[in-house]
């Protein structure tokens, strides 16, 4: 029901010139009241063309609305890489592996959804859109949303850790294995909680309190 066409038949040799007022009441017979192109009419009325499909109405399609986004300002773990120097070698002590963040930092950004325009078909019916869905939420441990609920900011000075699509703030750096090139050297604000050993080699400076539960070599 969204376009609509009138053919003509010619009737005899010399048939009668069809004007633009019948095709509009054969339209209208036809229950076709929108988006008619009156235009089109008026050109098949002086210039009649015969047998062929002439469209003369056109509905308006309904437009989807858009899924609301997050974009997200701090790296995911699968996002890290280790840089490589000119040399060609790993640096494995300096990854930065852990994202410090500070507080009111912005840590993500939402862009919400939108709202689907309704069409019309040719025979006056309302075409239903699909309204977008809101994105799913970052907000996490020590964070909250600003603006109209469109950036995301960290409560307090802490590391940064993912929990699927939402961002946690903790302010106690925790490693459950050693310090090693795994990790590389830590430099935190907080306190910092070693389940395992620290590696020979490897450094670990804390704005609070150490705790070692393996050895340090």
């Amino acid at each position: 029901g969204m376009t609509g066409f009138i053919k003509l038949v010619k009737q005899g040799e010399n048939p009668a010139p069809v004007t633009k007022e019948q095709m509009m009441h054969a339209l209208q017979e036809n229950r076709i009241v929108y988006g008619i192109k009156e235009s089109s009419l008026e050109k098949l009325a002086a210039r009649p063309i015969y047998n062929i499909k002439i469209e003369v109405a056109k509905g308006l399609a309904p437009v989807n609305g858009t899924d609301g986004t997050v974009t997200f300002y701090v790296k995911r773990d699968s996002e890290y890489r280790p840089e490589i120097n000119l040399e060609g070698s790993v640096d494995y002590k300096n990854l930065d592996y852990f994202q410090i963040v500070k507080k009111d930092q912005v840590l993500a950004e939402i862009t919400k959804e939108t709202d689907g325009t309704e069409g019309m078909n040719i025979y006056g019916g309302v075409m239903p859109a699909r309204n977008g869905r809101p994105a799913n939420s970052p907000v996490g441990k020590n964070t909250h949303l600003i603006q109209d609920d469109t950036l995301l900011v960290a409560d307090c000075d802490g590391v940064i850790r993912f929990l699927r699509d939402t961002i946690d703030v903790n302010d106690m750096l925790k490693i459950n294995g050693n310090v090693d090139q795994l990790t590389g050297n830590l430099n935190f604000t907080g306190d910092i909680n070693i389940e395992g050993d620290v590696s020979d080699g490897y450094s670990v400076k804390s704005g609070g309190n150490i705790i070692v539960k393996g050895v340090v070599e």
